[in-house]
């Protein structure tokens, strides 16, 4: 994790920040068009979708500014979509106040259309609402066939798209692995982030 005037960055790599974006096997790797797999990305950008400040997109994955839209914000953080030069999807978060922490994750298109992407982010002590877990699967997966337990999930509750899953604290590491499978007769694999400890 980096440390930048005062904002705590995790990266791709960074130990605050998990991707899991990994194809599964056997997947078909054909084109396809960012809107077809995440729409959101198409819509008309407003100045309400600029992250503040302290946010750096060239630290968080070389996320091209005209791609951004705001998602979702909650009492914890606020969370945008985006892509990089090179057409990765990308999830970031911001929690504000404290050391300013932002995170992202990012995968190709065909990974994304099989796995999703998932992060972890926190200012690293225990406190949960100072942490968030979240994850962003394209459109034509039902996020209501996500389960904690028994109970099932369903998109967080506010947000502006509905293939984005923001975990509540009290339920954070216990999503379960799903594989769903596609109209393109193709499996999609949901690999929750692992708990930490």
């Amino acid at each position: 994790m980096r440390h930048k005037n005062g904002l705590a960055v995790a990266g791709v790599v960074g130990l605050a920040a998990t991707v899991i974006a990994v194809p599964a096997s056997g997947a078909d790797d054909s084109v396809r068009v960012i809107d077809d797999v995440a729409e959101a990305l198409s819509l008309p950008q407003s100045a309400s979708d600029a992250p503040p400040e302290p946010v750096r997109l060239d630290e968080l994955g070389d996320i091209i500014p005209d791609s951004v839209r705001l998602v979702e914000s909650d009492e914890i953080g606020s969370y945008w979509i985006g892509q990089t030069s090179s057409d990765d999807i990308c999830l970031f978060v911001h929690i504000p106040g404290g050391v300013e922490v932002a995170a992202s994750a990012c995968a190709s298109l065909p990974q994304f259309y099989q796995s999703g992407l998932g992060l972890t982010a926190s200012e690293g002590d225990d406190d949960p609402y100072r942490a968030v877990e979240a994850y962003l699967v394209p459109d034509n997966v039902d996020v209501q066939e996500f389960s904690i337990g028994e109970e099932p999930l369903g998109p967080a509750a506010e947000s502006r798209i509905a293939n984005l899953i923001i975990v509540p604290p009290e339920h954070r590491g216990t999503l379960e692995s799903t594989d769903l499978p596609l109209d393109s007769g193709e499996l999609f694999s949901f690999t929750p982030i692992p708990r930490e400890g």
